[in-house]
């Protein structure tokens, strides 16, 4: 089958998903049923409690998960940390058995830390399992999949809240976390010899500086770091702008605004399916300026015409699938310019700063909701996919030329 390529990537692709999911089935459900244990004023403490809780851990620790990823096998930090994962689940349902906060928060906070040691040794399985030429498809797929596991493990949570204990819900991640670990055990990859004898700093302001100035190193390297930390602060600014757009302008009911929250996530995931499996063989830059165009040019209509209905969900589909063009072309750039295991460490690079765009654009959401409205939220988004769109056009070496000649016969 196309998708999965063989037997080689069952394991990594399986890990990952069950990875997101049992992430992400934690931490919704912990905002859905740990409210009701608290008073209402405390209640949006606790789910900025949550969110942090499993955002932190990526900046603290990702210069230790690229120093482990750069000086260990990689295959076996992602069996270490799939297995760490049945702990994890122990405490996360103690804690909800408990009707504990602190409980529940810390398990979300050591999940939080699972996945960021997790991280750069997962990406940096791709082309260890499938060769250089297989980075698009690898990258393409995963990413898919890590949209797809975050989109059911929202369902799943949904529905655990209104309808199941924390019997049923230790069941469950008790029983993804195995699968996932047992998944974990099937990865065969032909790896690099680790590095020995890494002082590399595990300081995550000095880790930042010495991968910029190291990057430098690479052509255009820290712009595309930048580029793909500016489609995070995108799309984690688009999901909470879609949460209160849809009711309060929209009137939309919980389900409606559920449903546009579902097409935005798949259509990210399936544009970057598509983008990975059209890519064939070959990483296909022109890909980054035809998914930062389409993504603008949405966006930049949702926030002029301010469409209702359908007409709005069509948008907000397309810009969604557009943005999925735009990520993967650049994730597989790196994997092919950062060669040996220096490739970890920018990996954890990429994730320290990627979550500091995501909490930005949470800065970016209460000053400009506060300002000026809900609506212009769509402004600050069609904004920076301009920028985007300009940055990674110009200043990244052949990708616009890449747009132009992609579209000529035998290209």
């Amino acid at each position: 089958m196309m998708i999965f390529r063989g037997q080689r990537w069952i394991g990594l692709f399986v890990a990952n998903f069950l990875a997101v999911l049992n992430d992400n089935f934690v931490k919704n459900l912990a905002c859905f049923v740990s409210i009701l244990w608290i008073a209402q004023k405390q209640q949006a403490t606790v789910t900025a409690l949550a969110m942090g809780s499993l955002m932190i851990p990526y900046i603290l620790f990702s210069p230790l998960a690229g120093r482990m990823a750069k000086t260990m096998s990689k295959q076996r930090i992602v069996v270490w940390m799939k297995f760490a994962e049945i702990p994890i689940a122990v405490v996360a349902s103690a804690g909800f058995f408990m009707h504990s906060v602190p409980v529940v928060l810390t398990a979300i906070f050591l999940t939080g830390l699972q996945s960021a040691i997790f991280s750069p040794s997962k990406y940096g399985l791709i082309r260890d399992i499938g060769g250089m030429d297989s980075i698009s498809f690898g990258i393409g797929t995963i990413e898919m999949l890590t949209f797809a596991g975050a989109q059911v493990a929202t369902i799943m949570a949904g529905l655990f809240a209104d309808h199941f204990d924390a019997f049923w819900f230790a069941i469950i991640v008790m029983s993804i976390a195995v699968i996932g670990w047992l998944s974990s055990l099937l990865i065969k990859a032909t790896e690099e010899e680790p590095v020995k004898n890494c002082t590399d700093t595990i300081n995550p302001v000095l880790f930042i500086i010495n991968n910029f100035r190291w990057a430098k190193k690479i052509k255009a390297l820290n712009t595309v770091v930048f580029s793909l930390s500016a489609f995070w602060f995108t799309a984690a600014l688009l999901q909470v702008t879609l949460i209160r757009y849809c009711p309060n302008t929209l009137h939309m009911t919980n389900t409606q605004t559920g449903i546009v929250i579902a097409i935005s996530t798949v259509g990210i995931g399936l544009g970057c399916y598509l983008a990975g499996v059209l890519s064939l063989h070959k990483i296909e830059l022109g890909f980054v300026t035809l998914g930062a165009a389409g993504l603008s040019i949405f966006i930049t209509l949702v926030y002029l015409l301010q469409p209702e209905g359908i007409m709005f969900m069509i948008m907000i589909s397309f810009a969604a699938l557009f943005a999925g063009f735009y990520k993967v072309p650049l994730t597989a750039w790196i994997q092919q310019q950062v060669q040996g295991r220096q490739l970890g460490e920018i990996l954890a690079y990429c994730n320290q700063l990627d979550f500091i765009f995501i909490i930005l654009s949470a800065i970016a959401l209460g000053l400009v909701e506060s300002l000026f409205g809900t609506h212009h939220l769509f402004l600050v988004i069609a904004v920076m996919s301009w920028l985007m769109l300009i940055e990674t056009a110009f200043l990244i070496p052949g990708v616009f030329r890449r747009f132009i000649t992609m579209w000529r016969p035998n290209r």
